[in-house]
C-alpha cells in the first residue's frame, strides 16, 4: 500500500469556512476562504479505479470498532486507521483526516475535516449560517453546482446537510458538509474528495461524518 506523501500546507485541498469582521461603520461580514488547488496532477485523468485507501467498504455493517477516535474540544469523531490525523490547527481547521494516495498518479488526498466557527457577527442562527454559505458558494467558487441543501436529525441531534461541487483546474470537487450549532458555534465536518472518486468514497465518508458527536 503506498505510503501518504506529506504536502506543503499551501497544497492542501480542503475547505474551511472562516469568520473575518469588517469593523469599520460598524460592518461585519463572514468570508469563504477556499483552498482549493490541492495536489493536483497535469491532466484531468485518474490513473485507476482503485478506491482511496480509508475508504474502503466497510461491508455494510458499519462496524467501526476497530477505528481511531480522536477527541475535540466538547466532540469526537472516529476515523479508520488508514487515515492520517493532522491537529496543527492548518488554517483554522480543529482536525483534517488526510487519506493516503491510491497509486503514483493520485495526486489529491481526499480528506475529511472538522471546523468550528463562533457564530457572533456571522449569523443569528443555523439557518441564517447556512444560507450565507450557500451564498458564498455561489459567489467565489468555480462553476458551482449546490446539489443538495436539506436539515437532518441524527441521534437526537439536528443538523444541515450540504453537498456541492466546484471546479478545479485539473479536476472537479465534489464537498459533502454536515453543519451543527450548539452554545453559539457551528460545528462543519467536511467530506472532500475528486468526483471521479466520490461514489467510491462517499458511503465509508458519510459513515466517518456520522460518528461526529457534540459531548
Amino acid at each position: 500500500m503506498p505510503t501518504k506523501k506529506r504536502m506543503p500546507p499551501r497544497r492542501v485541498g480542503i475547505l474551511f469556512w472562516v469568520a473575518s469582521f469588517l469593523r469599520g461603520a460598524g460592518i461585519v461580514c463572514t468570508m469563504v476562504l477556499l483552498v482549493g488547488c490541492g495536489r493536483q496532477r497535469g491532466d484531468a485523468v485518474r490513473h485507476t479505479e482503485d478506491v482511496t485507501p480509508g475508504f474502503e467498504e466497510i461491508d455494510g455493517s458499519n462496524d467501526t470498532s476497530g477505528w481511531l477516535t480522536y477527541q475535540g474540544e466538547g466532540w469526537s469523531i472516529s476515523y479508520p486507521s488508514l487515515f492520517s490525523a493532522d491537529t496543527t490547527g492548518y488554517l483554522d481547521s480543529s482536525l483534517i483526516l488526510y487519506s493516503a494516495l491510491t497509486d503514483d498518479g493520485d495526486q489529491y488526498a481526499d480528506n475529511i475535516s472538522v471546523s468550528v466557527v463562533d457564530l457572533a457577527g456571522v449569523a443569528a442562527d443555523l439557518d441564517g449560517y447556512v444560507e450565507r454559505c450557500e451564498q458564498l458558494i455561489t459567489q467565489y467558487t468555480e462553476q458551482p453546482a449546490i446539489m443538495l441543501s436539506d436539515r437532518r436529525r441524527k441521534n437526537g441531534l439536528v443538523y444541515h446537510k450540504l453537498v456541492y461541487s466546484e471546479q478545479q483546474p485539473a479536476f472537479r470537487l465534489i464537498r459533502v458538509q454536515h453543519l451543527m450549532a450548539s452554545q453559539g458555534k457551528v460545528y462543519v465536518v467536511t467530506l472532500t474528495c475528486e468526483d471521479a472518486v466520490y461514489d467510491l468514497c462517499k458511503e465509508t465518508g458519510e459513515v466517518i461524518m456520522n460518528s461526529f458527536t457534540l459531548k
